[in-house]
């Protein structure tokens, strides 16, 4: 007796090591995360090479090139996007691996005592079983197919992400540029403009001018000054969204980030009528195309549930009363069995399901072609915003140097006792002015180029997508 309980025991020990506890990962406290992104992640080759011709090239910015570089790769979103289409991935899997057989193996044994005969009776036993369901009428095959269109979506919206990731890095950069560049405006025009109301301090002191006009210069150079604060907060902001888009904290951002640079010109793109192909390959295009053929094909498999299924079933087992007598083949015993069912009565789930298949379905055709015409009229409009960008930033250069002349000639007109010096204060708010239009043109030209690269943009967007989601990639980052 006590044999065949320890027998028992080695069964359920063999059989519960060979099952494992599920790991809970631990979620990091604020300390923890606060310490993970204080470095900057590294690039390896692969996103390298995909990234060497990124859209953003372009604008030959060191600066911006490193950013976006480093969004894509640390960006949370970027991360749960690539983690996403491991999930599709192994979705996929999942669904393909019922097209093929299952087996399963048991053992066990069994000991009856009885008390009045004092008998034992011991019985042990081994089985191994196999079941196939056949795809006759495709619902494995579509089902499949429908992972894998499914996966193919979530490619495409990893892609899209990355586009919408470089866009808001670039557009948000060059806004920081744009408002270091006006803070230096600012400042260098209240340098000037100090050295003016000196020298009408100078002419009010011999009683050449009024003290009006001593108190109309300090009242322009005061409320001048006072709009810098509102400046150095609007680009620490600015910063504070870049370290967020490039996934570090704060004080680890760039030092040239921390110090102004000029803006970038926009490169001249080219453009006649763009071709189809060049929209189809958008990748939001792509994701909701994806879609549509994985919905198209579930309704092909909630169709097939209507229909019978034929199963085949075998089994290997041995029954013995020792366990010496467990591989003999006298105590093996083999069985075959196919079998034939269908659904009679079910109170019209199926056919609800087929209706509600039927129905997402259209619903993802009707989105697709949604997403068709809103990639169409978004590149027309980006290419026209571009056009009147172009054609403003020309105009407000022409007006800038005929202010610049006109405040030249306001002080020497001031100098020589011609004109008031409120004239010289209009002059010089009117220079100041479009200086700060040009560079409101300019970044709204790039802001603009940006918008109508990412609408037209495909091909790079995919290849950096096989190089951040590719099996390899996956591998190395699940080590």
């Amino acid at each position: 007796m006590l044999r065949q309980f320890l027998v028992l025991l080695m069964i359920v020990g063999i059989t519960s090591g060979c099952s494992m506890q599920p790991v809970v990962p631990k979620t990091p406290t604020v300390n923890e995360t606060y310490t993970q992104i204080q470095t900057p992640q590294s690039l390896d080759n692969n996103e390298l090479k995909a990234l060497k011709n990124g859209w953003w090239q372009t604008f030959n910015d060191s600066s911006l090139n490193s950013l976006i570089n480093q969004a894509i790769i640390a960006n949370p979103d970027s991360l749960s996007a690539v983690s996403a289409i491991r999930q599709a991935r192994a979705y996929q899997s999942q669904i393909n691996a019922n097209a093929y057989p299952t087996v399963s193996a048991s053992a066990g044994m069994n000991s009856q005592y009885v008390n009045k005969t004092d008998q034992q009776t011991d019985n042990y036993s081994l089985g191994l079983d196999a079941q196939w369901e056949a795809d006759i009428f495709n619902q494995k095959s579509n089902a499949t197919q429908s992972a894998t269109e499914l996966l193919q979506a979530t490619k495409a919206d990893y892609a899209d992400l990355v586009i919408s990731l470089s866009s808001e890095v670039a557009n948000t950069y060059f806004s920081l540029r744009q408002q270091q560049q006006i803070l230096k405006l600012v400042q260098s025009s209240l340098q000037t403009w100090k050295e003016t109301e000196q020298l009408v301090q100078w002419q009010a002191t011999a009683g050449l001018e009024s003290q009006l006009a001593v108190e109309q210069a300090r009242r322009s150079y005061a409320q001048t000054e006072a709009t810098i604060p509102n400046y150095q907060a609007t680009i620490a902001q600015l910063q504070h969204q870049l370290a967020g888009l490039i996934g570090v904290n704060y004080a680890q951002l760039p030092k040239s980030l921390l110090t102004e640079q000029d803006l970038p010109t926009a490169p001249d793109i080219k453009t006649n009528q763009l071709p189809l192909e060049i929209l189809r390959n958008r990748p939001d295009v792509k994701a909701a195309e994806y879609r549509a053929k994985s919905a198209a094909l579930n309704q092909a498999v909630a169709q097939a549930n209507l229909y019978p299924n034929f199963v085949l079933r075998g089994s290997l087992t041995s029954t013995a009363a020792n366990l010496a007598d467990m591989l003999s083949v006298n105590s093996l015993i083999t069985s075959l069995a196919a079998s034939l069912s269908q659904t009679l009565f079910d109170n019209g789930q199926r056919k609800s399901a087929v209706m509600i298949a039927k129905e997402q379905a259209l619903q993802a055709l009707l989105n697709y072609k949604k997403t068709v015409l809103s990639a169409l009229s978004e590149v027309q409009l980006a290419n026209t915003q571009r056009q009147n960008a172009q054609q403003y930033l020309q105009k407000t250069l022409t007006a800038l140097e005929l202010a610049k002349n006109e405040e030249q000639l306001a002080l020497l007109q001031y100098q020589s006792g011609q004109i008031a010096f409120s004239e010289v204060l209009i002059a010089q708010r009117t220079r100041l002015g479009l200086q700060q239009q040009v560079l409101n043109a300019q970044q709204s030209l790039l802001k603009y180029t940006i918008s109508f690269t990412k609408s037209t943009m495909g091909d790079w967007a995919w290849q950096q997508m096989q190089a951040a989601s590719s099996p390899k990639s996956e591998e190395s980052e699940n080590e």
